[in-house]
């Protein structure tokens, strides 16, 4: 299972020297284990660590302060694929520009 999310395509450098396009970018390590994701509540731990170590590796700072049980209402709705790469996109950028 990490290897799928570690095979997974990594965006271009010019993609990953906007920081616009981080989420964008981060959308795809959290997917690419989504294979595995609906049957082990590790492997939807496993998908949120893997995210938050690319942002990390790529200047973003996750922030700790968040809901747990938002995040987790997140990863669930990912692993019934309830939840699209775009919107996963879209929440990861919201709480990356939280102040």
């Amino acid at each position: 299972m990490a290897e799928s999310a570690l095979a997974a395509p990594l965006p271009s450098s010019a993609v990953m020297s906007s920081t616009r396009a981080m989420p964008f970018a981060a959308r795809s390590w959290p997917r690419a284990l989504s294979g595995t994701i609906r049957s082990s509540t590790a492997t939807k731990r496993l998908a949120l660590v893997a995210m938050i170590e690319f942002l990390r590796r790529n200047g973003q700072n996750w922030p700790t302060d968040l809901d747990q049980d938002e995040v987790a209402e997140t990863f669930e709705r990912l692993a019934a694929r309830e939840l699209s790469e775009q919107d996963l996109a879209a929440w990861v950028a919201a709480k990356l520009a939280r102040p």
